[in-house]
């Protein structure tokens, strides 16, 4: 059984080719979360309580 050697360029473009599609489901999973947030801070009243 041989060892097999990756070149640079090999291994560069196996770790795109793991890293670029989970960060597409990452941005996916996180960007909802976010904007659910920015919803709810849009409909909370702004300033310290008691000063309206």
């Amino acid at each position: 059984m041989t060892a097999v050697s990756l070149s640079t360029a090999q291994q560069v473009a196996k770790l795109l080719g793991v890293s670029v599609p989970a960060g597409v489901v990452l941005a996916g999973i996180a960007l909802p979360a976010v904007g659910a947030l920015g919803l709810s801070a849009k409909g909370s009243p702004k300033g310290p309580p008691g000063r309206r």
